[in-house]
């Protein structure tokens, strides 16, 4: 059971990148993909930014929700305020704000936390209480 990231929902979606044999062998090895709100809100901008059509993406985002492994998490106002505290204590800018949700959700949830992103993944490692 893993929380997702977008990045891996992306490899797995798209054949031609380097990445999506390996995003593929992760799901299929995951029992549950535990996927924050946040992280379908960016896959759905992804998918439209690049140019798919809508009955493309629809299909595609109803396959992804209607697959029997994937669960929807909300995102809480904890996970929000821990982020800004983040971001503030780190001087980021807020473009990381998202994956600082993503990283405190998984966090609050206890869930390992599956990413592409280098810098994300070593924030969890550091900080994971699993």
């Amino acid at each position: 059971m893993s929380v997702i990231d977008t990045n891996v929902l992306i490899y797995d979606t798209f054949e031609d990148l380097d990445r999506h044999k390996e995003a593929r062998s992760i799901l299929n090895s995951t029992s549950e993909w535990f996927v924050p709100s946040v992280v379908l809100i960016e896959f759905i901008a992804f998918l439209n930014k690049c140019g798919l059509k809508s009955r493309d993406i629809t299909s595609k985002i109803q396959e992804l929700i209607e697959h029997p492994k994937f669960v929807l998490i909300d995102i809480k106002p904890e996970d929000v305020l821990r982020s800004l505290e983040s971001v503030k204590e780190e001087r980021l800018s807020t473009l990381r704000l998202n994956d600082k949700i993503i990283l405190h959700a998984s966090k609050r949830l206890r869930k390992q936390l599956i990413t592409f992103d280098r810098k994300l993944k070593l924030q969890f490692e550091k900080h994971a209480l699993l």
